[in-house]
């Protein structure tokens, strides 16, 4: 009977591994959730930072380019020693005044360049939602890689009590000549086994919280299970019924495909700006100056409008080669918008298949445990009896622990789609 009774702890402990919500009886103050990982980890993560100071350095750029179309006022002052009223270049001395230019037509190159700055404003937003969305799936799978460590703790040190329970009677059944030394044996063995899977996971458990301590600055020492979301919680695979109708709203959403237009965009202004270097400019300029003259020793004021024409007539190559340049890199800009819509369409369109799958594999799975369970009583009951050896026992209970390790697994390995769809679509977390 005791035999049964330890069945019976054993195969509601088993469920209870297996159920999708078994890891919410956790109160969620005893550790942070999953929300609350993601969150903790977007408010320290420096590469956050890093695209924040890149949004500030392309704004920055943008203002210089835009000053250029703008009236440029200095001040100036000059003076001198010696024989003569000038310096050597042509330039009066004892003199000081203020001076202005105004650039009248440039045939669209200050225009061209302002509007490549702000497209670099656009790439550095939509680079920092990807790092965002990027930041917050680490964290999710930091989470859920603890999370099934402790899961798979759970389970090993479910499978090692079964074992446990099971020397004992089959040491008074060993003395009493009613199994052999080699069914014994194999008790030990499954009994170190489950205690090897569980050293196993706690070095993934391990390896998990020193990975969110990075991440959140927070030792994550919880008793047990972590409070995770359901499973079956609404995202992008259920809002969208195929990875076609993703794909379609991610074409005018994900920040890797609008950073890579936005780079386009950007490239195309500068191969315009490019192409301008050697059309001719037409300049305003003016002064208004004070000049001490030494001989007459009285300060006289000059003042002067004019304007200049510049044409470009040979740079030794130059403007053929920036042109060139910046043509090369719109089509490299081109062709890493190509790259990011493939990997894109093939991560969604796998996430897709594979939560298909896995969704069911569990379903099989949780039939073939509650199989198994069935099967173990039963071994169990027809060795109380006498008519069935240790070893239909030690291949049930080694088929069941594989089938809950599986299952476990698979659950974990949904979440991440789940996780991986939700960042895609900026949904996870509240992202």
């Amino acid at each position: 009977m005791k035999k049964l009774v330890a069945v019976s702890f054993v195969t509601a402990v088993a469920l209870a591994v297996s159920s999708p919500s078994a890891a919410q009886t956790l109160p969620q103050s005893l550790c942070p959730g999953i929300a609350q990982t993601i969150q903790l980890t977007l408010s320290r993560d420096p590469r956050l930072l890093g695209s924040d100071a890149q949004i500030a350095a392309a704004q920055a750029q943008y203002k210089i380019e835009r000053s250029a179309g703008r009236p440029q006022i200095s001040a100036f002052a000059r003076s001198g020693l010696g024989d003569g009223g000038q310096l050597l270049n042509a330039q009066s001395d004892n003199e000081a005044g203020v001076q202005l230019r105004q650039i009248l037509f440039d045939f669209g190159r200050i225009s061209a360049a302002t509007r490549a700055a702000r497209a670099d404003i656009e790439v550095a937003a939509f680079d920092r939602q990807s790092v965002e969305r990027d930041v917050a799936l680490q964290a999710a799978f930091a989470f859920f890689d603890l999370a099934e460590a402790v899961d798979l703790i759970v389970l090993a040190e479910r499978q090692a009590l079964i074992f446990s329970e099971d020397a004992e009677l089959a040491q008074r059944a060993l003395e009493n000549q009613l199994i052999t030394g080699g069914a014994a044996a194999q008790i030990v063995a499954g009994s170190a086994t489950a205690e090897n899977d569980r050293l196993l996971a706690e070095l993934a458990a391990t390896s998990a919280r020193s990975e969110l301590l990075s991440l959140t600055g927070l030792d994550y020492r919880c008793p047990r299970n972590l409070p995770l979301r359901d499973v079956q919680t609404p995202g992008p695979s259920q809002r969208f019924p195929s990875a076609l109708a993703l794909l379609e709203h991610l074409q005018l959403g994900a920040p890797q495909l609008l950073s890579a237009r936005a780079a386009i965009s950007a490239q195309r202004a500068r191969v315009a700006e490019a192409a301008r270097d050697r059309f001719p400019e037409l300049d305003l300029g003016a002064f208004a100056s004070a000049r001490y003259n030494e001989d007459l020793d009285e300060v006289v004021e000059r003042n002067r409008v004019g304007v200049t024409l510049t044409i470009p007539i040979y740079q030794g190559g130059q403007f053929s080669a920036r042109r060139e340049l910046e043509e090369a890199r719109l089509a490299s800009a081109e062709a890493d918008l190509g790259s990011v819509e493939r990997a894109l369409t093939e991560q969604v369109v796998r996430a897709y298949r594979e939560i298909e799958l896995q969704r069911e594999i569990l379903a099989q799975l949780d039939v073939a445990g509650r199989a198994l369970e069935e099967q173990l009583s039963f071994a169990r009951l027809s060795f109380e009896r006498n008519i069935a050896l240790y070893d239909e026992i030690s291949r049930a209970a080694d088929a069941l622990g594989r089938n809950r390790r599986l299952y476990i697994q698979t659950e974990y390995a949904l979440r991440r789609n789940l996780a991986f769809l939700e960042s895609a679509d900026g949904t996870l977390a509240g992202l």
